[in-house]
């Protein structure tokens, strides 16, 4: 017994209690006390070990920030531009030291240290001077290190030079003020020792961990309520004691609960009875549980309390522990890492941690956007916004600029400094016209020049230049929804693998009624999920798409593409219309699918055929190639239908916001062209409608082309244009307008980024 006590205490602060246990100085009940009590200050009687509120809310504190990467970067608005990922200061970060090795272990023992103790200390290892970066940085609890102070010229006390207790030997070694970097919790009444907040919260923590201790020691007491052994005769001490010691040995413990007792000489048991209160202390747990969580910043989802959770507390929860709980505590060990150790390496330099991967904040940081949006609105520069909303990416040339709608720039801008010197609206040549053949007066510089409509050339050349530059993104969005339908195919026909027909014979012919259900329901995918995930593909389309249509709009009416405002609440409902065009694509290739199973199950097809039957249907998706012919499936018409019409869309949005008032249509000069569209055509390219009018498109009224408020058969594979029309602007005016025009083409948004 001697030795295993002096082998416990081999290591422990005190060296000389070991010695002294070796020699045989102390009894072995003194011993046994003497390591508990070791026990209790060095570790076992810390809150940490003994509630598990405490533990939990503490880890989850520092296995929270240990997940979030600390940057370090040169320029403080443009953090994400010049972050610094290599270099001396770099590798310190990748290893602070040979005990922790890791970043992310480090920041975990320092959250730990600031949340017990109340603050934390880095002690600064090899450092070659006050302006050198360290070789190591330790993170130790405040309790360790003991700081001497001096007072200075107003009354304040400044730390002088600092001691750290080595844990192993109990030597104090001698730290510079320099060489040692406080992180600390405020404390008002110490600014140099921080305050735990489990100081503030003793008593409940006291209270939970007596609350704990009782309910374990009524169980080891056999978990029935105690009671009293009763006698008329005369007992000596020693033989009340020796019936107690059999009593309990027979039926005290909890795997002897129940047991049936016999009694003799007169015994008899009086039980004690106990309230559910006294067994359980159900609600002072739980008020102890929550002020222990509050004054940890913890909330009752993240320690595991769910009975009162939903889908909109909870991630509420999650967004206040990160906001209001683990960032404060970062810009604390980012500042405190930025001024104590980063600037040795470099004046410039600062840190700080990333939280734009944390998946919660990202939804905040959507709220930021709207936010900028309105900003945007009210003519902010983007480089400003950018700075004020701390998004960290690096300005741009045309984000120094103040931009708003074309229609709404002052007088100045557009006419230039001396007003009075335009006498003609804007599109009116202010010659006089010549007379006509028959003598007759000056005519309107409208009528006369409306005579000169573009020719057939003319209108298939501009049409032609409009297809060329969205037709790339149409091909690009091919392939994104050919890759979606073969994935979908792959998961069906691998559900179908493995569905257990009924009959395990060759043919695997199936008969049932409630086969063909199962079989539906088992092989076939869900709807939901699948509209969800087409819906993200198309939307990535669908901004690419919308970007080229409006930037060609803006700069069709004379302004720079890049004040196109993809933003705008319009684009934001033309996706939305689109989203509920979409949904049928996968409810056509489920509607399929359901005829195709139905009719191979019917006639009894083994489970290969009907895998041919589904094959089938996603070639219908897909296309198909045999020898050299290539047929095209349907996502080659998805994606020309969703490109050009998001195209269409934007572009008629691009005019709103750049001032345009009128617009015509032109049709597809190639392909099989619909009546209504050449009708469309006739009754608009040399009478411009207003902008916000709708064209008269056989039974429909669009917009533009491809409007999605239209018939199918009116906009699907649709590839007409909408074009722009100044105020009396004649179809002559028009082409000399667009003759030479090149259309803006679509560039891939990487590219578009690099550029």
């Amino acid at each position: 017994m001697i030795t295993k006590i002096w082998k416990s205490l081999r290591g422990r602060a005190n060296r000389g209690l070991a010695t002294r246990a070796k020699s045989g100085k102390y009894t072995t009940n003194q011993l046994t006390a003497l390591v508990q009590a070791i026990a209790d200050v060095s570790y076992g009687g810390h809150p940490f070990c003994k509630s598990p509120i405490v533990n939990l809310a503490t880890r989850r504190l520092g296995e929270s920030l240990m997940q979030v990467e600390l940057r370090v970067s040169k320029d403080k608005r443009n953090r994400g531009e010049k972050i610094i990922e290599d270099g001396e200061l770099w590798n310190l970060i990748q290893r602070p030291n040979e005990r922790d090795q890791t970043w992310s272990k480090f920041v975990e023992r320092t959250v730990h240290n600031m949340i017990l103790e109340g603050g934390n200390r880095w002690l600064l290892l090899n450092a070659r001077g006050a302006a050198a970066l360290p070789a190591e940085v330790m993170a130790v609890p405040q309790d360790k290190v003991k700081t001497k102070t001096a007072v200075d010229e107003f009354g304040f006390k400044r730390p002088v030079y600092h001691e750290f207790v080595s844990e192993g030997t109990g030597r104090r070694i001698p730290y510079r003020d320099e060489e040692v970097v406080a992180v600390n919790l405020p404390n008002p009444l110490n600014p140099i020792q921080g305050l735990s907040p489990l100081d503030a919260g003793s008593q409940s923590v006291q209270q939970d961990i007596a609350a704990s201790k009782w309910n374990t020691s009524l169980f080891k007491n056999g978990a029935e309520p105690g009671g009293i052994l009763k006698t008329d005769q005369s007992l000596t001490t020693e033989q009340a004691r020796e019936i107690l010691d059999a009593w309990l040995d027979r039926f005290a413990g909890e795997g002897k609960a129940n047991s049936t007792a016999v009694m003799h000489s007169g015994l008899a048991y009086e039980a004690v009875s106990r309230s559910h209160k006294d067994m359980e202390f159900t609600e002072q747990r739980k008020w102890s549980r929550d002020e222990i969580g509050t004054l940890l910043g913890a909330f009752p989802i993240l320690y595991g309390v769910v009975e009162n959770a939903n889908r909109s507390n909870s991630d509420t929860q999650e967004i206040l522990w990160w906001t209001i709980t683990i960032m404060p505590l970062a810009f604390r060990i980012a500042e405190a890492f930025t001024q104590g150790i980063a600037r040795r390496f470099d004046p410039q330099v600062e840190c700080w941690f990333d939280f734009r991967q944390v998946p919660v904040l990202q939804k905040r940081h959507l709220e930021s956007v709207e936010m900028a949006k309105l900003w945007w609105d009210m003519g902010y520069p983007v480089n400003d916004i950018n700075a004020l909303l701390d998004w960290g990416l690096p300005d741009t040339k045309i984000g120094k600029r103040s931009l708003v709608p074309f229609n709404l720039q002052t007088a100045e801008q557009l006419l230039g400094e001396d007003v009075e010197e335009i006498n003609e609206p804007e599109g009116v040549n202010s010659e006089t016209p010549e007379e006509d053949a028959d003598g007759e007066g000056s005519k309107s510089i409208r009528s006369a020049i409306d005579k000169a409509a573009p020719t057939e050339s003319q209108r298939t050349a501009i049409w032609q230049q409009f297809n060329a530059s969205w037709s790339p993104l149409a091909k690009v969005a091919e392939r994104k929804f050919i890759t979606y339908f073969q994935k979908q195919r792959d998961g069906v026909l691998k559900r179908l693998a493995t569905f257990k027909f009924p009959d395990e014979g060759k043919s695997k012919s199936v008969v049932t009624r409630g086969t063909i259900d199962r079989l539906l329901a088992e092989v076939l995918f869900d709807l939901e999920p699948e509209d969800l995930s087409f819906k993200v593909i198309a939307q990535s389309v669908w901004r690419e798409a919308a970007q080229l249509g409006g930037e060609q709009a803006v700069e069709e009416a004379g302004g720079i593409a890049e004040d196109f405002r993809v933003d705008d609440k319009a684009i934001a409902r033309l996706f939305r219309q689109r989203e509920n065009k979409i949904r049928d694509v996968n409810k056509s290739t489920f509607k399929f699918l359901i005829r195709e199973m139905k009719k191979g199950l019917s006639e009894g097809e083994t489970a290969e055929k009907i895998a041919d039957r589904v094959r089938g249907v996603y070639r219908q998706n897909i296309g198909h190639r045999k020898g050299k012919v290539v047929t095209p499936g349907r996502a080659l018409r998805i994606a020309r239908t969703e490109v050009h019409n998001v195209v269409s869309g934007s572009r008629k949005v691009g005019f709103v916001q750049a001032g345009v008032d009128g617009k015509s249509w032109l049709t597809a000069r190639a392909g099989d062209i619909r009546d209504t569209h050449r009708a469309a055509e006739a009754a608009t390219l040399n009478n411009p409608i207003g902008i916000h009018e709708k064209f008269q498109v056989g039974a429909d009224r669009l917009d533009y082309p491809g409007d999605p408020s239209g018939s199918a058969k009116e906009i699907i594979n649709c590839r007409c244009v909408v074009l722009a029309r100044r105020k009396n602007e004649s179809s002559k005016a028009m082409w000399n307008r667009y003759g030479g025009w090149k259309f803006r083409a679509w560039i891939d948004s990487s590219l578009r980024a690099a550029a």
